[in-house]
């Protein structure tokens, strides 16, 4: 059985750090593409639903994050603590199931519609982005 040395870093960490390393302009490149996968997986989401109260709709965000390399879609409770109260903790419970509910899932499904699109976006914009940090600009 193989073993291997636990780096602490995973791949996704590495590449943010690399990235953050090339300045600004990698920010402000993958910002709008990020921004874009986070509006149609939260568009897709929201549509998938099955519960149609409000509240599960409202507590949904979508966030590009600070380092502008990251985005998030679903529920949490920093920063959005009244829509969190509101519904977003039960979100979690209709995902995923409970012993007497069955899961209907609707946030998973919507990441897996979008993977293709969310892929396509990011690639074309980081290469766009390197291209410019290569030329100097």
């Amino acid at each position: 059985m193989a073993r291997f040395k636990k780096s602490g870093m995973t791949g996704v960490n590495r590449l943010n750090k690399k990235l953050r390393r090339m300045g600004p302009a990698v920010k402000e490149g993958l910002a709008p593409a990020l921004q874009m996968v986070a509006d149609a997986v939260h568009a897709d989401a929201l549509k998938r639903i099955p519960v149609r109260e409000g509240d599960l709709a409202a507590a949904m965000k979508k966030q590009v994050m600070s380092n502008g390399t990251n985005a998030r879609v679903g529920y949490w409770q920093k920063g959005n603590k009244k829509n969190w109260e509101l519904g977003g903790w039960r979100a979690h419970f209709i995902e995923f199931g409970t012993l007497n509910a069955p899961k209907n899932p609707f946030l998973v499904p919507a990441f897996r519609e979008n993977i293709a699109f969310a892929k396509k976006t990011i690639e074309k914009a980081t290469d766009k982005v390197l291209k410019k940090v290569a030329r100097g600009g």
